[in-house]
């Protein structure tokens, strides 16, 4: 036992790494793509950017490579570019009386302000006067000194780097800073890291088409039967289905149209019975197996025991966000009876009322009526079976038709499922149309997402931080690299679209101060830009634990 149970633990530990590695990679891809796309149109207009970073905090590891230090920070959860003039520019010389000067042909190109250290052999100047920003664009950069007790000028190089014990810092004369540029240009500085973002997502989502493929709806032929489905070891792939029924509901295939029309008819009547499936392999024909589906209960996070002819329980899925609550429900709960609208109560309920009734809730008034309440049995640890009331608060109906999948899939309240998938085929064309396609519908689920959040039935406490996204990331690893790669795309269009809205920390905000300049034709104020944004950055550091904090409530409710 023992052994069984340390092999255990290390399996579970080694897939707690995995889970970490391949959120840092995930965030790091989607965060440097962001910041590249500052990089790129800043460098193109030729501003200084002082570096690139992947992650926050303490320097783990940095190279300087012409004008850029390139670094990586301790904390895998986010990154930057410094772009000289973003927020005010520092008066790097202000206070400082002495200073060690390396002087190449009568050019500064070092100022070190640690001058007791021995190391630094050069001679140290008092400090008169400077001008290391040039706001005139007169293209002469000075530092005024002492040597040999006279005062002397000496002309300072552009490209100068200040160094301080802690760090070394390009000065920024103002042709090089943000600020100098014209309008169109700060404007596509800013917009350049959402810009890569909705790239990025365009090329995963092409991935995504490629390797999966797209339907061959024009074909009867069973491409794929689910791991899950009790039928895995009767039907396979290559099997052609040519007839289904249940109870009265009858349907000739010849195409996987003709599947998706009758499994739609059989959930829009909310039925559960065993469907017959007729199919034929190779020179066999009007072979027959017998199918009970799956049937989900979406807006409530469960769904039946496919192998039990009663109303069991096989599978709870907690719902930990507030939206919904299904915590007093377990596995292998029967379920007696049904309750719902203050009015209807069904004794001994089929799985077809049992889906009629989660469909017709519909949710989100905070009240009695938003609740199905249930008598189930239950076994306990005495192996004895109980008679439990207890109560689900399903997620409302819009908010269930206001989401989507990591995959792309709308949700529906119910939902029935004998496992079958249909062939595909190989396309480039239908590829890209897919990388538009579901980057266009990333779009309209952030949309739909602030669209709930400000009609209430979402709120902030609904909202996921970093620690969310790492337990959302994990689960979208264990159902393949597919579903990864769906989730990457998802989250680069969400962090895009997030950055462009108009607040004075975010990407959106400095394109608001553009167009404010635009309309106005005057330049906001420096010193206001830099408070607004220290402000606002704050108030979403803020906003960053409160999620978290919250993330981590939901993790110990599972």
């Amino acid at each position: 036992m023992g052994n069984i149970t340390s092999l255990f633990l290390a399996s579970s530990f080694w897939e707690t790494i995995i889970d970490i590695i391949v959120f840092i990679i995930v965030l790091t891809v989607i965060v440097g793509i962001h910041e590249f796309g500052h990089m790129i149109f800043a460098l193109k207009g030729g501003i200084l950017c002082r570096e690139y970073a992947i992650g926050m905090g303490p320097k783990l590891f940095s190279k300087r490579k012409g004008e850029i230090v390139y670094s990586i920070r301790a904390l895998p959860l986010g990154g930057f570019c410094a772009i000289a003039g973003e927020t005010e520019e520092a008066d790097l010389l202000k206070d400082v009386k002495q200073v060690k000067l390396n002087i190449v042909n009568n050019k500064v190109k070092g100022i070190y302000f640690d001058i007791d250290n021995e190391k630094i052999t050069y001679p140290v100047y008092d400090v008169i006067s400077y001008d290391l920003y040039d706001a005139n664009q007169t293209g002469y950069l000075f530092i005024k000194v002492v040597e040999n007790e006279s005062e002397k000028e000496i002309e300072v190089d552009s490209k100068a780097i200040c160094y301080s014990k802690k760090e070394e810092i390009q000065i920024a004369p103002y042709n090089r800073t943000l600020n100098s540029k014209s309008k169109g240009r700060r404007a596509m500085v800013m917009f350049g890291g959402p810009l890569m973002n909705f790239i990025l997502a365009l090329i995963v989502f092409f991935i995504v088409g490629l390797c999966q493929g797209f339907s061959n709806t024009k074909s009867n032929e069973i491409g794929k039967v689910a791991n899950g489905s009790p039928y895995v070891d009767v039907l396979e792939s290559g099997d052609r289905i040519t007839h289904l029924s249940s109870g009265d509901l009858s349907k000739e295939i010849t195409s996987w149209v003709d599947y998706q029309d009758f499994m739609k008819e059989y959930d829009s009547k909310y039925m559960s019975t065993p469907i017959v499936i007729t199919y034929s392999r190779d020179d066999k024909n009007n072979l027959i197996v017998e199918a009970q589906p799956f049937i989900a209960i979406n807006s409530a996070g469960f769904g039946n025991d496919m192998k039990s002819s009663l109303t069991k329980v096989g599978i709870v899925s907690s719902l930990s966000d507030g939206l919904g609550d299904n915590s007093e429900l377990k596995k292998g709960d029967i379920i007696k009876s049904i309750k719902a609208y203050n009015t209807l109560n069904i004794t001994n309920p089929t799985w077809s009322q049992i889906r009629e009734v989660f469909s017709n809730v519909e949710g989100g008034t905070k009240t009695d009526d938003d609740y199905v309440y249930l008598t189930v049995e239950r076994e306990n640890v005495d192996g004895e079976i109980e008679t439990l009331n207890i109560k689900i608060k399903p997620y409302s109906q819009y908010l269930m038709k206001n989401q989507y999948s990591i995959n792309g899939g709308q949700y529906d309240i119910t939902t029935s499922s004998i496992g079958l998938e249909c062939s595909t085929k190989f396309s480039l064309v239908k590829s890209i149309g897919y990388g538009f396609k579901r980057t266009g519908q990333s779009f309209t689920l952030v949309f739909d997402t602030l669209k709930l959040l400000f009609k209430g039935s979402v709120t902030i406490n609904n909202l996921s931080g970093p620690i969310g996204i790492f337990s959302i990331t994990s689960q979208a690893r264990q159902y393949g690299i597919i579903t990864l790669l769906n989730l990457v795309g998802l989250l680069s269009v969400n962090i895009g679209f997030m950055n462009l809205l108009p607040i004075p920390a975010l990407d959106g905000g400095r394109l608001v101060f553009v167009a404010y300049e635009a309309i106005t034709k005057k330049k906001p104020s420096e010193k206001v830009e830099t408070v607004l944004i220290t402000i606002t950055f704050v108030l979403l550091l803020g906003l960053m634990v409160f999620v978290g904090y919250q993330d981590i409530l939901r993790l110990f409710k599972k």
